[in-house]
């Protein structure tokens, strides 16, 4: 489960524009 998280939360963070909407909607 840990795993699927962190991926999805590195794929976001490789993106900033991604990055902002991310930290709004998870």
């Amino acid at each position: 489960m840990f795993s699927d998280i962190s991926v999805f939360v590195r794929a976001r963070a490789t993106e900033p524009e991604r990055e902002a909407s991310g930290r709004d909607s998870p």
